[in-house]
């Protein structure tokens, strides 16, 4: 039985007792790469988000009580937990479930036979475990990488995302332990990690921590007032381009969801969300603040753009190959950044003006 197996098996059992929302779901695909697993991979590809939320719960569960006794392989403490934390309702499926497998498995008995059993997978996928519990997942790796520019802050040397060369990046807790989540750990390189674990690392890693959230939150902030200057600046030139474009401009609100197939475009969905949900109230403040000539020539632009989108619509039916068509006609008439224009025209999709309502 492997690891994948046992997962399979255990973990609608082990969800209700799981607290870490961190998924490791790439852990579980690692081990569903084997010959022996071949309809694993193709199972887990046709389950719900649910579902694989459920059984990314399990993984993490068993893996969590591996990291605990990696590489000592002392089962007690694990059958204390077994006892603990399976009871009830959980104890009658957990002993029904595995009794299947294994006649010899009973309430009294489980929690020694079920840790014999994981002794067993640990020793099979130490390896495994090794690299995604004791130095963090692939993702969670590659956002703390980015956190110093990729390089170790304890003694400055450049890290490598390639978990096998001397200098690669290893995902530890701010407190010394296993890592868990990009809040709560930080990149080091292997050999300041190893340090760290024994106690001889002489760093205060949560203040580390909080120096990067620091000036992490100051750049945002930074960046942000930059995008509104620029994003002002690209609104002023397009209200400054009259025509005498008419056209029935829409009135019917919709949600973007809406207008667009989450699943069938969800790229598209989720940058045209994410630039609504965040510069889509300082554009509409700033476009309700307008009177007079201002006013109309917001009303121009608004034509111009229904336009440019009934004409494309004409060309195509692909949502995002229209969107884009008009982010390059915006950048262009703005003389504006494509990011800009991206807000732009995300702005007009939650105003009407772009998309219709998807058909039902």
């Amino acid at each position: 039985m492997t690891f994948s197996d046992l997962c399979r098996l255990i973990h609608p059992f082990l969800k209700g007792i799981c607290k870490s929302k961190e998924v490791l779901f790439d852990l579980l695909i690692l081990n569903s790469i084997t010959s022996e697993n071949e309809g694993l991979r193709e199972e887990i590809a046709h389950m719900s988000a649910k579902q694989k939320r459920n059984l990314c719960n399990g993984v993490y569960s068993i893996s969590k009580v591996a990291e605990k006794i990696y590489p000592f392989l002392d089962m007690s403490d694990l059958i204390e937990v077994l006892k603990t934390q399976i009871q009830g309702y959980a104890l009658d499926d957990f002993v029904s479930t595995f009794g299947c497998y294994d006649g010899n498995v009973t309430k009294e008995n489980f929690a020694e036979e079920v840790s014999n059993l994981l002794r067993k997978i640990i020793l099979d996928n130490s390896a495994l475990f090794r690299s995604a519990q004791l130095e963090g997942t692939a993702t969670l790796r590659s956002e703390l990488f980015q956190e110093d520019a990729g390089i170790c802050p304890t003694c400055a040397r450049p890290l490598d995302m390639d978990s096998s060369k001397e200098n690669a990046i290893v995902a530890i807790g701010v407190d010394g332990s296993s890592p868990c989540g990009v809040t709560k750990s930080i990149g080091l390189c292997r050999k300041c990690a190893e340090k760290c674990r024994n106690g001889s690392l002489g760093k205060d890693l949560a203040k580390i921590k909080k120096s990067f959230e620091e000036k992490n939150n100051l750049r945002k902030q930074t960046g942000s007032i930059e995008i509104n200057e620029k994003l002002m600046a690209a609104i002023d030139c397009l209200l400054r381009q009259r025509n005498d474009t008419k056209v029935k401009l829409s009135m019917k609100s919709l949600k973007i969801s809406q207008k667009i197939d989450k699943k069938g475009d969800f790229a598209l969905y989720a940058k045209i969300k994410m630039n609504v949900s965040s510069y889509f109230s300082t554009l509409y403040d700033t476009f309700g603040e307008l009177d007079g000539e201002d006013k109309r020539s917001y009303e121009f632009l608004s034509a111009s753009i229904k336009i440019a989108f009934l004409k494309a619509e004409k060309v195509s039916d692909n949502r995002e190959a229209i969107f884009n068509c008009l982010v390059n006609q915006v950048s262009r008439a703005a003389s504006c950044e494509q990011s800009i224009a991206e807000i732009i025209v995300s702005y007009f999709v939650q105003s009407c003006e772009v998309f219709h309502e998807i058909s039902k």
